[in-house]
C-alpha cells in the first residue's frame, strides 16, 4: 500500500505541474476543472477511509457514496475537450494531462469501491462480486447523465426533473448513450478486476512479510 501511494502522489504532482505548465504555456486556465473533477473522484475515497475507522457509519454514508462514486470514471469522458485545432504539441500535451488525470480518477475510485466491499462483505466474494457489477453498470449510468444530460451528484434531490429530462433527451443520444455506458462498465469492471488482484497480492504479501 505505501508504494501504492508514493506512486500516487508523484503521478498527481506531476499532473499537477503539468497543468501549470499548461497555463503559462498557453495563459489559458482552462484545464483547472480537472482539479475539481479529481475531487470529486476522490469524496468516495474519503468516505471509505471514514467508514474504516466507524463503521456504524457504512450504512448510513452508503447513499452518499454510491452517488459520488460515479465522478471517479467520469474523468475518462474529458477526452472530448481536447481541441483538434490546436498545433501538435499542445494537443499531446493536453492528451498526457488528461490521461493522467483520467488515471488517478480511476485509481481512486477503485480503491474507494474495494475499501468499500472489504468493509461490507467480508470473506463474501460473491456479494462482492454483486456489488462490483451494481456499481460498473450505476457509476456507467451515472456518467452518461453527467456527461450528456449534464446532471450533478446533488440532482438526484430533484428526481422528477431528473427522469423528465432522460425521458426527453434518450432519443437524441440513445446510441452514444449505449457505447458510453458500455465502455464506462466494461473500464471500470474489468480495471477493478485487475486492481483487486493486485490488492490481494500485496495484502498477502504483507502478511507474509510479518512471519
Amino acid at each position: 500500500m505505501s508504494k501504492l501511494i508514493e506512486s500516487t502522489t508523484i503521478i498527481f504532482l506531476l499532473g499537477l505541474l503539468m497543468l501549470i505548465g499548461r497555463y503559462f504555456i498557453t495563459g489559458n486556465s482552462g484545464y483547472y476543472f480537472l482539479l475539481w473533477n479529481l475531487l470529486l473522484a476522490i469524496v468516495p475515497l474519503i468516505i471509505s477511509i471514514i467508514n474504516e475507522k466507524y463503521r456504524k457509519l457504512t450504512i448510513l454514508l452508503l447513499p452518499i457514496w454510491i452517488l459520488f462514486y460515479p465522478n471517479a470514471p467520469y474523468i475518462v469522458t474529458d477526452y472530448i475537450h481536447i481541441p483538434k485545432e490546436h498545433a501538435l504539441f499542445l494537443q499531446s500535451y493536453n492528451f498526457i494531462l488528461v490521461t493522467i488525470f483520467s488515471f488517478l480518477g480511476l485509481l481512486f475510485g477503485f480503491l474507494a469501491l474495494y475499501k468499500q466491499n472489504t468493509i461490507m462483505f467480508p470473506k463474501r466474494q460473491d456479494k462482492q462480486n454483486m456489488f462490483t457489477l451494481f456499481m460498473s453498470l450505476a457509476s456507467a449510468f451515472g456518467v452518461y447523465l453527467g456527461r450528456f444530460l449534464r446532471f450533478n451528484s446533488w440532482d438526484i434531490v430533484k428526481p422528477h426533473i431528473l427522469l423528465n429530462m432522460a425521458h426527453e433527451t434518450i432519443e437524441d443520444y440513445f446510441y452514444v448513450g449505449i457505447f458510453t455506458i458500455a465502455l464506462i462498465f466494461l473500464i471500470n469492471y474489468l480495471g477493478y478486476t485487475e486492481f483487486k488482484k493486485f490488492m490481494d497480492a500485496d495484502n498477502r504479501n504483507t502478511i507474509k512479510n510479518k512471519y
